[in-house]
């Protein structure tokens, strides 16, 4: 019984975390496209941050997809681990880079 309202409880929380994200990302989107469109005036900090958020998405998805079809495919070489590594070491260095070219 407490193992069933624990597994219900941490379930609840990652379905929470996954719709915050889920939020967040849809949100960069819409902020970018209002600025293609025309609509807001654009400011580089927020549009660098945005388009860094939608990297992060892109990035993590991609890793997850690359460690289902490595286990698939028994490669032992990959894990999920290193791709997100990759990953985010490079959005860090995009943000950094951005950052410092506004300030």
């Amino acid at each position: 019984m407490r193992s069933e309202r624990h597994n219900s409880r941490s379930r609840f929380t990652r379905d929470v975390a996954v719709n915050v994200l889920a939020n967040l990302v849809a949100a960069a989107i819409i902020y970018i496209l209002a600025v293609v469109g025309g609509y807001l005036r654009a400011n580089n900090l927020i549009v660098d941050w945005a388009l860094a958020v939608i990297w992060v998405a892109a990035v993590a998805t991609v890793a997850a997809g690359l460690d289902e079809l490595s286990h698939r495919l028994r490669w032992r070489w990959w894990s999920f681990e290193k791709a997100l590594a990759v990953g985010l070491v490079a959005t860090g260095v995009f943000v950094f880079v951005v950052d410092i070219r506004l300030w």
